[in-house]
Order: C-alpha cells, then sequence, then structure tokens
C-alpha cells in the first residue's frame, strides 16, 4: 500500500514518513500541494497525510481538486497542521477529511488513525 506525505516542512514529512513506513507502507513525499497534486495525478496513493498551510497549493485546495479525481472521490486523507481555525475544519469536514491532527506529529497516533484508515494494512502493524 502506498502513501503520500505532502507538508512544506522537512523534519514534519520525515516524522511521518518513519511512522507510516514502520507500519509497512510504501511512502512518496512532496514539499508542497502542488508537488502533491502531481504525485497523486501520476500514482495512485492509498492514503495522503496533508499540512494545510503550503506554498503555492493549500491543503484545503489540494483535497478539493484530488476529490474531483477518478479513484480518490473517497479516499482516505489526514490532515497534520498547526491551523485551528473554525472555517478550515469546517471545510474539511466537508471534503470528508475526518482524521484531524495537531502538529506537532505524534507518530504512534498518526500510525493508529491510518491502520484504522486502511483497514487491509497487515493485522501486526496495528
Amino acid at each position: 500500500m502506498r502513501a503520500l506525505v505532502v507538508d512544506d516542512s522537512e523534519f514534519s514529512r520525515i516524522i511521518a514518513r518513519r511512522c507510516l513506513e514502520d507500519i509497512g507502507l510504501e511512502v512518496s513525499e512532496a514539499e508542497d500541494g502542488l508537488q502533491g497534486l502531481k504525485a497523486a495525478t501520476a500514482t495512485r496513493f492509498d492514503v495522503i497525510v496533508a499540512d494545510l498551510n503550503m506554498p503555492f497549493v493549500d491543503g484545503i485546495d489540494m483535497f478539493t481538486r484530488l476529490r474531483s479525481l477518478p479513484g480518490y472521490e473517497d479516499a482516505p486523507f489526514v490532515v497534520i497542521t498547526a491551523e485551528s481555525s473554525s472555517n478550515a475544519i469546517a471545510t474539511a469536514n466537508e471534503l470528508g477529511i475526518r482524521v484531524w491532527m495537531a502538529k506537532p506529529i505524534q507518530p504512534m497516533m498518526l500510525a493508529k488513525a491510518v491502520t484504522q484508515l486502511l483497514p487491509h494494512l497487515h493485522a501486526e502493524t496495528r
């Protein structure tokens, strides 16, 4: 199974990558929402983990565009961000994003959330 981590913070990408690899996912990275869109149109990912506040294309815009692509209509998305505005949360909920985590990334919480979103992961990774 494949995951895409999209964050303009290299440190956050490293932490998320390690966490997701530890639960058996093949992980790709993107530094901003525009790169995330390009990656997601070139390769189908089983889960996308992303920040909201990024240059070029923010996380909400990226998720909105991805929802319109074949194969991503119901794909699991995870938001990891320092953003706490009610507008951002409401928009994310409208897009079907139910997993919202505050930065800094807590690896065990991320691993638990992703394994719950991807029931096909091997039981020993949970």
